[in-house]
């Protein structure tokens, strides 16, 4: 996963400059931190459920399903509020490329949270191909966009997004399908449950968030121009929370 992504660095580098390169890390920061962010700890609260009792299952991934779709719509479109609105909290990234990336959030929380949920009915062979193919789009997509294609950043982007897609559906395929062998409950949403889930999740949520959106920030000086001023705030915020749960 690691050779995926530092290889399609150096080719967006190396056909892109390194102009490209810093956008397409901007946008690359600004999607993932939303995605975190709106997860709020499904992707570790679903392990937790799941595991101690499988009669979970079916709520539990049509929970994860309607949160992901409904929850990452609305990050989205805040996204692309905030990129029409406040195009200088992106700095050289054009509008236009924000929103399209912004339509993988919905689809990114989908695959976070579901790969979550495979893990935890003991699916670690599907949970690391998944993972491994996820990745590897990063790769596919800079060879095929750039080398074969000639295209430039725009299209990556898109190629990216469409990546999103195709994952996501796979794995929400997958979770159908691992549920006729593992539980006979219905297919329903189930709110009271939701609701200790994202209770559970954001015990350390808020605590792993924090510590993520610094350590993006140190290693990726392009975030400021994504997270900003706003970050200070957060980060007081999730402290102030893990100290008032002590």
């Amino acid at each position: 996963m690691i050779f995926n992504s530092v290889v399609a660095g150096i080719l967006v580098a190396r056909w892109l400059g390194a102009e490209g390169f810093g956008r397409l890390a901007v946008i690359n920061v600004a999607v993932a931190t939303v995605v975190q962010i709106g997860s709020f700890g499904l992707p570790s609260s679903n392990t937790y459920f799941i595991a101690q009792d499988q009669s979970h299952f079916r709520a539990a991934a049509i929970n994860s399903l309607i949160f992901g779709l409904g929850a990452g719509t609305l990050l989205a479109l805040a996204l692309t509020a905030i990129a029409s609105f406040r195009p200088y909290w992106f700095g050289f990234v054009s509008p236009d490329l924000v929103r399209i990336a912004a339509i993988s959030i919905p689809f990114q929380l989908i695959t976070l949270i579901g790969l979550n949920i495979l893990l935890a009915v003991g699916k670690i062979r599907d949970f690391n191909l998944l993972d491994l193919a996820n990745q590897s789009f990063v790769l596919i997509n800079a060879v095929l966009v750039l080398l074969l294609l000639k295209r430039g950043l725009e299209t990556l982007v898109t190629f990216n997004t469409l990546a999103s897609v195709l994952v996501a559906s796979v794995i929400t395929l997958l979770l159908v399908i691992s549920a006729k062998s593992l539980t006979q409950s219905k297919w329903r949403a189930d709110i009271a449950l939701l609701r200790r889930m994202i209770a559970y999740g954001l015990k350390f949520h808020v605590s792993i968030l924090a510590g993520a959106i610094i350590g993006i920030m140190i290693g990726q000086p392009s975030a400021g121009l994504v997270i900003g001023a706003a970050t200070g705030a957060l980060i007081a915020a999730a402290l102030w929370w893990i100290d008032r749960r002590r």
